[in-house]
C-alpha cells in the first residue's frame, strides 16, 4: 500500500530529537507506524528500533505495538496516569498523545500540528514545599501527569518523576526541556527501597559495572540516578537526547511478556541480541556477562529484559549503562523466582554450577572463561560489599536488607564450587 495514502490526518508525528522520522497512527484499533521519505533518504538512517527496520513500507503488527507500547508506564502507574487523564488505560495511542513528548531515549511524539519546542531554560525552580507535595502526589499523579505542558512518559512499574538539576536545585521540566535526573520515592510495601537501589548501584559502580550516578535526597526521601540517556554538549554546554531502546523493544516483546516464563526474552536471546547488533560485541556480552553474575549476588530476581538497553551514539550501538539495581530477595514477600533463568534453574534453591555451565553453552561462551570470570568477580563483589557497607554504617533498614543478600549469595556461589570439586574428586 502506498505509505502517503494510508497516512490518516489523525496521526503522531513521531521525531527523533526534533527531527521527523516517521508517523504513528491507528488502523483497525492496531498501530502502524510508517518511516518518513525524508528520514530514510538521509545517508546515515538510524533506525527507532532493532525490530522495525528502515523500508518504505509502515510497519505494522506486534513489533510496533510491542516498542511504541513499551514507552508507556505500566501496572498501577499506568492506571493513576491514565485517571489523572481521563484516558482508558488500555488505550496506548491516547496515552501517547498525551504524555509521549518526551520518552525515554531521544523520542517525542505530538500531533502533526503541534509546534516543536526545544526549550533553552530549563523550566521554574521548585522550593523544598514544592518538591515535597510532588513526593505526597506521586502515587495517585506519576509522572506530574495532568500538569499543564507536561507531556512525560517513563516506562516501568514503578512511581516515578523527572526534573532537570541546576546547580542545588531541582527544576520542573518547561514544555520541550529536558529532564537530566530520574527521582523515585520509596516504594511502597518494600521499606528501604530507597536505600536499598542505592546500595546496589553504588556497590556495581565500584565493581566497574558502568552505571550512572546516584545519590539519595533526604528531604523529601528520594533515589535520585542521572539519566544515561543524556548528554551535555562541551561546546554549547546544552543538553542532549541519546536515543536508547530495551531489550523487550528491541526484540519485539510487549512490556505484558517481559518475564521470561511469560514468553519474554531469555538471556541467550539477551546475549544474541548483543552478538548481532553492538558496535563492540566482545565488551558488551563482558559487560552482560557481569551484569548476571551481579544481578545474582546482590539477590535481584526482578532484572528482566527492560532493565537492558542499547544506546545509539555516533554511529555506535552499544549496551548502554546498567540500571534498576535493587535487592529483591530482600524481602521475603517478593519472588524468589528469576525473571530469566540461570540454565535451567529458576530459584536458586534449585541451584548448582551445572547450571551456571548451561548459562554460559547456551549464550555461546566458553564454560571455562565464564567460571573464571564469575570467580574474579565474586571476590571484588564480597571485598566492595563489605567496604561500602563499613562506609556507610547504619544507614537505614534499606541498606541492612541489601547487604545480608551478598554475604548469602557468596556463600552459595562457595558452596556450589566446593560440592563440583568434590564431584570431580
Amino acid at each position: 500500500m502506498s505509505e502517503v495514502a494510508a497516512i490518516p490526518d489523525d496521526h503522531l508525528g513521531v521525531r527523533l530529537n526534533g527531527v521527523l522520522a516517521g508517523r504513528l497512527w491507528q488502523q483497525r484499533q492496531h498501530l502502524v507506524f510508517g518511516y518518513d521519505p525524508a528520514w530514510l533518504a538521509r545517508k546515515s538512517i538510524p533506525v527507532l528500533s532493532q525490530s522495525l527496520p528502515a523500508r518504505a513500507e509502515p510497519h505494522e503488527g506486534p513489533e510496533v505495538e510491542a516498542f511504541f507500547g513499551n514507552l508507556l508506564p505500566e501496572g498501577d502507574v499506568r492506571s493513576a496516569v491514565a485517571r489523572a487523564l481521563r484516558i482508558s488505560e488500555r488505550n496506548d495511542y491516547a496515552l501517547l498523545d498525551a504524555i509521549g513528548g518526551d520518552c525515554a531515549g531521544a523520542l517525542m511524539l505530538s500531533r502533526p500540528d503541534a509546534p516543536v519546542i526545544e526549550a533553552i531554560a530549563a523550566g521554574s525552580l521548585l522550593s523544598a514545599d514544592e518538591l515535597r507535595r510532588m513526593v505526597s502526589e506521586a502515587p495517585s499523579r506519576p509522572l506530574l501527569a495532568g500538569e499543564h505542558g507536561m507531556r512525560l512518559s517513563l516506562a516501568g512499574a514503578q512511581t516515578k518523576f523527572a526534573l532537570c538539576k541546576a546547580g542545588d536545585h531541582w527544576v520542573k521540566p518547561a514544555p520541550g526541556a529536558i529532564s537530566t535526573h530520574i527521582l523515585k520515592p520509596a516504594i511502597r510495601d518494600l521499606p528501604g527501597s530507597i536505600e536499598n537501589e542505592a546500595f546496589c548501584m553504588t556497590l556495581a559502580k565500584r565493581c566497574g559495572l558502568g552505571v550512572p550516578d546516584c545519590w539519595i535526597e533526604t528531604d523529601p526521601p528520594l533515589y535520585v540516578v542521572e539519566r544515561y540517556d543524556r548528554v551535555r554538549d562541551v561546546a554549547t554546554g546544552r543538553v542532549k537526547r541519546l536515543h536508547q531502546e530495551d531489550f523487550c523493544q528491541a526484540l519485539g516483546v510487549p512490556s505484558s511478556n517481559k518475564y521470561e516464563a511469560e514468553g519474554g526474552p531469555s538471556l541467550k536471546a539477551c546475549f544474541d541480541l548483543v552478538r548481532r547488533v553492538s558496535s563492540d560485541p566482545t565488551g558488551d556480552l563482558l559487560r552482560l556477562l557481569d551484569w548476571v553474575i551481579f544481578n545474582f549476588l546482590i539477590g535481584n530476581h526482578d532484572a528482566h529484559a527492560k532493565n537492558l538497553s542499547l544506546i545509539y551514539r555516533g554511529g555506535q550501538t552499544r549496551l548502554a549503562p546498567f540500571y534498576d539495581l535493587i535487592s529483591t530477595a530482600a524481602y521475603p514477600n517478593l519472588s524468589e523466582k528469576f525473571a530469566m533463568r540461570i540454565g535451567g534453574a529458576k530459584a536458586i534453591r534449585y541451584m548448582s554450577m551445572r547450571d551456571w555451565r548451561e548459562f554460559a553453552e547456551e549464550c555461546g561462551m566458553t564454560v571455562a572463561f565464564a567460571i573464571k570470570r564469575m570467580a574474579m568477580l565474586t571476590e571484588q563483589f564480597n571485598r566492595e560489599a563489605v567496604q561500602l557497607f563499613e562506609n556507610l554504617g547504619s544507614t537505614g533498614d534499606g541498606v541492612l536488607r541489601a547487604s545480608r543478600i551478598p554475604i548469602e549469595r557468596v556463600k552459595a556461589l562457595s558452596r556450589m564450587f566446593d560440592a563440583e570439586k568434590a564431584q570431580q574428586g
